[in-house]
């Protein structure tokens, strides 16, 4: 497959500005048969804008939710796609346990109740943006 159609085959706008557009080529590129290679020492320079990280003012649809979703429903989109069902839960059980060390409910059982809208909201928006 040349390269130009590589790329537009495996380009998904779900994750743009959302974080995980680059996990997403790496794991379309896997499962089509080619090699990934993590090489850690690498350096690369970012070029972006100077303030913010952004060209333009980004507002995800999601931004005015009264409860607001954990994990970002790009990244919610990303495990969906690629992770097995026992994957996603040992993924929620971790950041509902890190979060919640980070959180202002210190009830466990309240903080549950409201983690799990949290990931309710996310799945919702990640259907949104599949």
């Amino acid at each position: 497959m040349k390269s130009e159609a590589l790329k537009a085959t495996l380009f998904n706008s779900a994750f743009e500005f959302g974080f995980g557009e680059d996990s997403d080529f790496g794991m379309q590129l896997r499962n089509k048969g080619y090699d990934v290679i993590f090489v850690p020492h690498i350096k690369i320079t970012h070029l972006k804008a100077p303030i913010g990280g952004y060209r333009t003012i980004v507002k995800q649809r999601w931004a005015d939710d009264a409860i607001q979703p954990k994990p970002s429903p790009t990244i919610q989109l990303l495990y969906q796609t690629y992770f097995t069902d026992q994957q996603l839960l040992g993924y929620k059980l971790l950041l509902g346990l890190r979060s919640y060390k980070h959180s202002a409910i210190k009830n466990p059982m309240t903080y549950i109740k409201y983690f799990n809208k949290q990931w309710k909201r996310s799945q919702f928006w990640s259907r949104q943006l599949n």
